[in-house]
């Protein structure tokens, strides 16, 4: 499956020492930096003219240099705060440095708060940051974010994690990013989408990969392309799968609701809800779902795939009809509740990674942690590992929802979300995903396929409910539903055949 390569800072670093490896050795810092200038002549606000540089000790120090060159050869106003000036440069840093003693720039070594800045560029650190920073330096940061000027980050925003978005005590908050020779997992994940605000990236002219395989990849529409399959006019409802949902104890029988109707708009050919306890028997807002006694349904039909959690609850009867769908020859997607009850019942959790079925599994942070039996914080201190570490211990594929969700295969291959907003963040969106996730497989997709284009899908859902609204509040779980089967008949019909 091809789409765009996502990396941590030791891919980054091959690409880096792969490149100087060249003869003659590529100039990236001055392709960083001449980059860094081009992108703010064309983003910075009409009549910008006074521009604040921030460069750390650093080759991050190095580029902003540069940037700051060309800023100044541009008839811009330039004031280069240098950070850490008693630190040592690397010799690329220091011959950059010395090339700005021509130029009218103003070097100081704080701000100087009497003068009016149009924009800033912040190249103090990149993605060699891996420790929290000093307490020096998260004041500077803090009187940056009050300045409140549009800013350009150099690479990763200062104070940002480049592997797994975190905040190292304090971070720049971009309002663009600058990326370099690829893009960083800490910019899409974790706190990264909020703090590295529009990212742009620009190669610097390499185009080999890192020696190292293990990078992961941004989800792109080459993969959703890929799981819609195309209708023959011969066909009928069998042929586009049959989805059981199991859940919806009393009192959440809406979760149930939710992932069945959302598995038929996604283009499931039949769907049907097993409830944990007897209910109506008919879904009176969407009659063509069928609902049927839970026993009966397990015991004597056949489906191509299962989706058990939503509602399900943690009873002792909840726990049985977990058993009892992990004993099938059937791939089953599993969600909240039913992850809870595997994180506490080990029995269960062997049978899960022993089963020969595709399975996938859609845990938040709380349920992975439940999991993995460790904390939330552990899992979003790296939530690529946590990922990968839940594929292989469970045998299956996850994705570990939240801001730039993670999907992960028991592969070791790994892949980030990028669409969506937080207006998804509201009751009822696990559901909708449990059934798209369902409704795909139903109608043939691979599980790994299946689960990397809903979540997209279900992304793009949002994105376009968003857009049309003008703002993320309030959005429901229902709206998401159809506008996930817009989505997916505009795709269906960008599909060359």
């Amino acid at each position: 499956m091809h789409t765009i390569p996502v990396y941590q800072s030791k891919h980054v670093r091959e690409i880096e020492a792969a490149a100087l490896a060249k003869e003659p050795i590529p100039p990236l810092m001055e392709r960083a930096g001449y980059a860094a200038a081009e992108l703010i002549q064309r983003i910075s606000p009409d009549g910008c003219k006074n521009i604040l540089v921030l460069a750390g000790p650093g080759n991050n120090g190095g580029d902003a240099f540069v940037t700051a060159k060309h800023l100044a050869r541009s008839f811009h106003h330039v004031t280069l705060m240098l950070v850490e000036p008693n630190k040592k440069r690397s010799p690329d840093a220091q011959n950059a440095y010395d090339q700005l003693s021509q130029l009218d720039i103003t070097i100081t070594k704080e701000i100087e708060h009497d003068q009016e800045y149009d924009f800033i560029v912040d190249g103090i650190f990149g993605i060699g940051l891996s420790h929290a920073l000093s307490d020096a330096l998260i004041d500077l940061i803090n009187q940056i974010n009050i300045l409140d000027k549009p800013v350009l980050a150099l690479d990763i925003p200062t104070g940002l994690n480049a592997d797994s978005g975190e905040i190292l005590g304090a971070c720049i908050r971009a309002t663009y990013t600058l990326t370099f020779l690829g893009y960083k997992a800490g910019l899409l994940t974790r706190d990264g989408p909020d703090m590295s605000g529009e990212v742009f990236l620009d190669n610097l002219g390499q185009t080999s990969a890192p020696a190292s395989q293990d990078f992961g990849h941004l989800i792109g529409l080459d993969i959703v392309k890929s799981s819609i399959p195309t209708r023959k006019l011969n066909s009928h409802k069998g042929q586009h799968g049959r989805l059981l949902v199991v859940g919806g104890a009393p009192g959440m029988t809406g979760a149930a609701v939710l992932a069945a109707r959302a598995a038929l708009f996604s283009g499931a050919g039949s769907v049907t809800i097993g409830f944990l306890e007897e209910v109506d028997r008919v879904d009176w807002s969407q009659p063509e779902i069928m609902v049927k006694p839970l026993r009966a349904a397990l015991e004597n039909e056949k489906f191509d795939c299962i989706v058990i959690g939503p509602g399900l609850g943690t009873s002792k009867s909840a726990e049985h009809v977990l058993r009892s769908v992990l004993k099938k020859d059937t791939p089953v997607v599993l969600d909240a509740d039913a992850l809870n009850i595997i994180g506490t019942a080990k029995v269960l959790k062997t049978m899960l990674s022993k089963r020969e079925a595709p399975d996938v599994i859609t845990p938040h942070p709380g349920e992975a942690a439940t999991l993995l039996e460790t904390t939330v914080p552990e899992v979003q201190h790296n939530r690529i590992h946590s990922a990968l570490d839940l594929a292989e211990e469970l045998n299956c594929d996850v994705v570990l929802k939240g801001v730039g969700s993670i999907c992960a295969f028991n592969s070791g291959d790994w892949f980030i979300n990028t669409s969506g907003n937080p207006g998804l963040a509201a009751a009822g969106m696990g559901d909708v995903l449990a059934g798209l996730i369902g409704a795909l497989i139903c109608q043939g997709s691979s599980p790994h396929a299946a689960l990397l284009s809903a979540v997209h899908i279900h992304g793009l859902a949002g994105d376009r409910l968003l857009e049309r609204l003008g703002a993320p509040v309030g959005i429901t779980a229902s709206e998401v539903i159809l506008a996930t089967r817009s989505v997916i008949n505009e795709i269906y019909a960008s599909i060359e055949r």
